[in-house]
């Protein structure tokens, strides 16, 4: 979990630096939040496993790259049980289990001539750690993806509130390949997610 961090962290200092000293200068907001996640189901071939709804917490941080569009660094954290149902009637709970979110994207806002109402639309990329605090289980780690939407409403200059609903997609396969024939060779890479979950979130915004 700590190399994972580290990965994650590097890259946001490395892009935060691309950013040129006048754009960046502009604005910074951080925005710790809290809210509902529903956990989602996953279906495999003997049953079917049920991640619990429950309560997440996190903390976004967005710096401007345009007037418009911001780089977003975020982090969730969901802890929650799991039910292992199978197709014969057996039944596993496991009784704690954490979802952490680690993501990296872009927010664009939309102009609607009024400073303290603005409306986005959020994408991210990065990982999800599935940690099962129940002996016997190892933790997981998955490429996933999240899609949003939201309003940030200011009431004065330098403090807001970011109301938000987002798709959280954890991509559970992937692949590369590669095929040659008459006409040449080429390449071509996938992920599909067997399940996807999501959250509903506000919190406070700070801006600098």
């Amino acid at each position: 979990m700590k190399k994972q961090l580290r990965f994650i962290g590097t890259i946001g200092i490395l892009l935060l630096l691309l950013i040129p000293y006048k754009t960046s200068a502009q604005r910074f907001e951080i925005s710790p939040y809290t809210g509902f996640m529903l956990g989602g189901k996953i279906n495999y071939y003997q049953g079917y496993l049920k991640i619990e709804d429950g309560q997440n917490w996190g903390i976004m941080a967005d710096v401007n790259l345009a007037s418009e569009t911001q780089l977003e660094l975020g982090y969730s954290r969901l802890t929650t049980s799991v039910m292992q149902k199978s197709y014969t009637d057996y039944e596993k709970i496991i009784r704690t289990l954490i979802v952490d979110y680690i993501q990296i994207g872009s927010l664009r806002e939309f102009e609607i001539n009024n400073d303290a109402f603005i409306p986005f639309l959020v994408g991210t990329l990065g990982m999800t750690v599935f940690t099962p605090r129940d002996g016997g289980y190892s933790s997981s780690t998955n490429f996933s993806i999240t899609l949003g939407g939201g309003v940030k409403i200011f009431p004065t200059e330098h403090f807001g509130i970011r109301l938000q609903a987002r798709l959280l997609m954890p991509m559970q396969f992937g692949g590369l390949g590669i095929g040659c024939g008459t006409g040449g060779c080429g390449g071509s890479a996938y992920a599909s997610t067997t399940f996807v979950q999501g959250d509903f979130t506000g919190g406070i915004i700070i801006r600098f």
